[in-house]
């Protein structure tokens, strides 16, 4: 890992979308359900690996590792999307 989280960053607000998301009070006000606490979670972007290259707010691998895991995840996927296929013949 390279980085972790969106504190690195020093913003969490870093998408107008964030921004002006509205959030009921009755999520932002239950404290059984700690939803307060969600908003110290990555952002899907900063940890994702599900393109060729990074986006630009990817955090969690540098480049040549961001490839490798591409790589290994696009196999994974095409195997058992074959084995899936294979399954219906």
């Amino acid at each position: 890992m390279t980085k972790e989280g969106r504190q690195r960053r020093g913003s969490t607000v870093d998408r107008l979308s964030e921004a002006i998301s509205f959030i009921p009070d009755d999520l932002i006000n239950d404290v059984t359900d700690n939803f307060a606490l969600r908003g110290a979670l990555p952002h899907h972007n900063e940890l994702a690996v599900d393109d060729e290259s990074p986006s630009p707010y990817h955090l969690l691998y540098d480049g040549p590792t961001y490839a490798a895991q591409y790589e290994l995840r696009r196999k994974a996927a095409v195997t058992h999307i074959r084995q899936l296929l294979d399954a219906l013949v």
